[in-house]
């Protein structure tokens, strides 16, 4: 029978591990009103833009867009697979996993982090979309419903999909290296036959 690790084990990795320590390992940070700031640890820059939130436990770059919860800021720092992320932070905080054998790792497992790979990177691909200068109409739209606050938009990872699919499937297929079977899966496009087809597209 295959073993994986149940979300619920997950969930209390996640709230065992702060990720302020975590990051505090390999950025300098520097207190600033409820968050915290440094140097991006994914490109290079001379100007802060890398802000951690304690209250929300999550991560955001400013310059580069890079984001995300604890478990993606180590997949990203030490290159890491999903699963051994989580291996780590439950030695580190004293969780106990169900143990099984290297040949019995769950394909769900190896699945979930595939997929969840996949829609963090599209994620950041929107808000980066949202914030440049390509969003500048999307931005525009959102000042006239009120949504004005940039730090809102960045803390709940909020993000723009340009008209047409075109631009999302290059960058996922040709710059990330997805497959179109597995970026389908992930419920980002749609496939027809003959044709591939995303579900966003001037979309929020």
């Amino acid at each position: 029978m295959k073993h994986y690790i149940p979300d619920h084990l997950i969930e209390e990795i996640r709230s065992r591990n702060d990720i302020l320590d975590i990051i505090s390992e390999n950025v300098l940070l520097k207190k600033s009103g409820q968050n915290y700031k440094g140097l991006c640890p994914f490109h290079s820059e001379k100007t802060p833009s890398f802000v951690v939130s304690p209250e929300k436990q999550i991560y955001h770059c400013f310059g580069c867009g890079a984001g995300g919860n604890i478990f993606k800021f180590i997949m990203e720092i030490e290159d890491l697979p999903f699963l051994d992320v989580i291996k780590k932070l439950a030695s580190k905080s004293g969780v106990e996993l169900p143990k099984f054998k290297p040949d019995q790792i769950d394909t769900k497992s190896n699945e979930r982090d595939l997929l969840l790979n996949i829609t963090q990177k599209a994620q950041g691909y929107f808000a980066r979309s949202l914030l440049g200068k390509e969003g500048k109409l999307a931005r525009k739209y959102l000042d006239s419903r009120d949504f004005n606050d940039k730090k809102f938009l960045i803390d709940y990872g909020i993000g723009w999909a340009a008209p047409g699919w075109k631009d999302t499937l290059h960058q996922l297929q040709n710059r990330e290296k997805f497959l179109i079977k597995d970026i389908s899966r992930a419920g980002l496009i749609k496939q027809q036959e003959g044709t591939e087809e995303s579900n966003f597209y001037d979309r929020f």
